[in-house]
């Protein structure tokens, strides 16, 4: 994927205004389906977070388009969004991609794969802008969290812009730290300096 979990623009885990509470519990509406209740002060919407299937491709496709187009990838890593939508159908196929609904409606999703060794790997998070701060980029993670948990992750890792402050905040109030840091430069700025001339 284009490498960068890119949740909500604003930080995620504060209680939006006008929201009094958050109530997440798992019902009989299936194992893999859990289900939030956030109280307006003005009114109250279903939130759930369930395991996306192929009903949802198009849906999945359509917010890819637009998560492709608001996170930031150097062109020179030759990443396009027919790949990308690729990758989307094949982590959809094995089972590790979610949809968050709101009041019956896609609103987000979350992508990711179990790697090697025991690494599980939130590849995208992604929550249509209107729909931003409500906690559906918590609840995805978690719902992706527990899948990989299930098949045997014991660490999970994710990778996000160092300028994407509020996302990175996040990720650290959920318990991610830095342990790797990717640098880049052109190459012919790398060789004019290892040249001695810059």
């Amino acid at each position: 994927m284009a490498g960068f979990a890119s949740p909500e623009e604003a930080a995620l885990d504060p209680m939006p205004t006008g929201i009094t509470h958050v109530v997440v519990s798992r019902r009989a509406v299936g194992a893999d389906s859990a289900i939030a209740e956030v109280e307006h002060a003005d009114h109250t919407s279903a939130v759930g977070v369930r395991q996306a299937t192929e009903r949802d491709r198009g849906a999945l496709h359509e917010m890819y388009r637009a998560f492709f187009a608001e996170v930031e990838t150097p062109a020179y890593w030759g990443v396009t969004l027919r790949s990308e939508l690729v990758e989307v159908d094949e982590i959809l196929a094995d089972g590790l991609a979610f949809v968050a609904e709101e009041d019956a409606e896609i609103v987000g999703f979350v992508l990711a794969r179990r790697k090697e060794g025991t690494r599980g790997l939130l590849s995208d998070i992604y929550v249509r802008p209107n729909a931003r701060r409500n906690r559906h980029g918590r609840a995805l993670a978690r719902a992706a969290a527990d899948a990989l948990k299930e098949r045997g992750a014991t660490h999970i890792t994710l990778s996000v812009h160092v300028a994407n402050a509020p996302a990175r905040a996040a990720y650290e109030r959920w318990g991610f730290r830095a342990r790797t840091l990717t640098l880049d430069v052109p190459t012919e700025e790398l060789t004019r300096r290892l040249s001695g001339n810059g």
